[in-house]
């Protein structure tokens, strides 16, 4: 088994010791900061691990022989999981990571009891190629300079703006935490591209998971990265939207994403306790 990053966060709450945990898998280009502010909120009732994607944070890249596509990330976090002891579980992910968990909902959907999407990456119409490139590029100079520029709020605010759409200010170290984990990701070309060039297709792809676990899809109002999918979403499938966020809004908006991630988490185990 690969070197991947795992932590645990038990639940304060004795009235669900039993119940699956929740694992959170972030997002292209970040790392287990993406969780920070929401990690508290849910565990107060729900056991938590976190995971950082392979070529993320401190988890080693795929070895130079395997492209990284969503289907071979889920498989060795799965993997990782269950060599962790991790058999059963409730899946929240974001940007890439909620692509990621949807596609380990259909490797193992015995051991799947929900998925979450936040901000789910892979509905748009058409594969394309690397547009960011110059981006990454960009965020590892930033990352120099981040802790001298962000004491400005105007310019870590403005410097974040396609990510980040909430009405507050951004705080110091959250600005820093975020272009660091960006900069400093090891496989985030070789990731980016490998997620690019694919489409997770709502009629091939989730109508059938949707059939055999239950599925949530978070949106952030402000998000300029990701939009829903253009046609409806099939039968098992739950839409929701977070306003006045941006495409991070465990950042933006954490009460509230907290609120939204428990509700999906507490259905998911009232379907699945009623099949």
């Amino acid at each position: 088994m690969m070197d991947m990053y795992l932590e645990r966060h038990p639940s304060r709450s004795r009235r669900r010791v039993a119940a699956p945990p929740v694992v959170l898998i972030h997002g292209l280009g970040g790392d287990r900061t993406t969780w920070k502010h929401v990690i508290d909120g849910i565990t107060e009732f729900y056991d938590v691990v976190v995971v950082e994607v392979p070529g993320f944070g401190r988890s080693r890249p795929l070895p130079s022989n395997v492209t990284p596509t969503p289907r071979a990330l889920a498989e060795t976090v799965h993997g990782h999981l269950r060599a962790n002891g991790v058999k059963r579980f409730h899946l929240v992910g974001h940007g890439l990571g909620g692509w990621i968990a949807l596609e380990i909902g259909d490797i193992a959907p015995d051991g799947v009891v929900s998925v979450t999407g936040l901000c789910p990456a892979g509905f748009w119409p058409h594969p394309s190629g690397d547009r960011q490139r110059k981006a990454i590029r960009s965020a590892r100079r930033w990352s120099a300079l981040a802790p001298i520029v962000f004491t400005l709020p105007f310019m870590r605010n403005g410097l974040l703006v396609g990510t980040l759409g909430g009405p507050g200010g951004l705080p110091y170290s959250d600005g820093l935490e975020i272009v660091r984990a960006y900069g400093a990701a090891d496989d985030y070309v070789r990731v980016n591209e490998a997620m690019l060039a694919e489409v997770y297709n709502v009629t091939r792809r989730l109508t059938p998971l949707a059939k055999r676990v239950p599925v949530f899809l978070v949106w952030a109002g402000d998000d300029r990265m990701v939009t829903p999918p253009k046609i409806n979403p099939p039968e098992g499938v739950y839409q929701h939207v977070i306003p006045y966020a941006g495409h991070m809004p465990t950042f933006d908006e954490p009460e509230r994403c907290v609120e939204v991630l428990l509700a999906a988490v507490d259905k998911g185990m009232m379907l699945t306790e009623a099949v």
